[in-house]
């Protein structure tokens, strides 16, 4: 008699969505909680000498640069969603009024990246710095391995680092590479 009591007060039906309400109660808060985790990246912009720079990172350690020779560039910050968690920035340069190259970050994590410039994508592991070269409608990319770790969002900083390295140096003096010392 006790298990008929029962199963008046809980109905098989019920008992069987049971888990599904579950579930669906952790999956909510599992995406609520990732994008809670996401860290900020944050972007700085400006040139040295006739090179222009976009500087990516994060408090998390992430470091990008991008260097070119682009007349103007024009970048955009997109959030994570619960499609797609993680945060990304991009850009676009533009020459003469027209469209050169574009790019794209995206972090999960905000150590590691998915980057690519013009649809081709770059394993930043293997270098964290980016040299945009355009001969007319072409570009030209070169990947370089450097250490950002100390290098400051600042336009100050930003020109010590190019100075101290050849390939920006000669990039940010207009020397173009085919005519580049090395």
């Amino acid at each position: 008699m006790d298990t008929v009591e029962t199963e008046r007060r809980f109905p098989p039906t019920w008992l069987s969505v049971l888990p599904l309400v579950l579930v669906g109660i952790l999956v909510t808060f599992l995406s609520s909680g990732m994008r809670a985790h996401v860290p900020g990246l944050a972007a700085a912009n400006g040139t040295v000498g006739q090179a222009g720079y976009v500087y990516y990172w994060s408090e998390r350690g992430l470091r990008l640069m991008i260097w070119h020779d682009a007349a103007e560039v024009v970048l955009d910050r997109q959030e994570g969603s619960s499609k797609r968690p993680a945060r990304w920035l991009s850009g676009h340069a533009i020459a003469g009024g027209q469209p050169l190259f574009d790019w794209e970050i995206e972090t999960p994590d905000g150590r590691t990246a998915r980057f690519r410039i013009d649809g081709t994508v770059y394993d930043v592991s293997q270098g964290s710095v980016f040299v945009v070269r355009s001969e007319g409608r072409q570009i030209e990319v070169e990947q370089l391995q450097r250490d950002l770790s100390s290098t400051q969002p600042d336009a100050e900083t930003v020109a010590r680092f190019a100075a101290s390295d050849a390939i920006l140096s000669d990039l940010a003096q207009g020397i173009t590479y085919r005519e580049a010392r090395y």
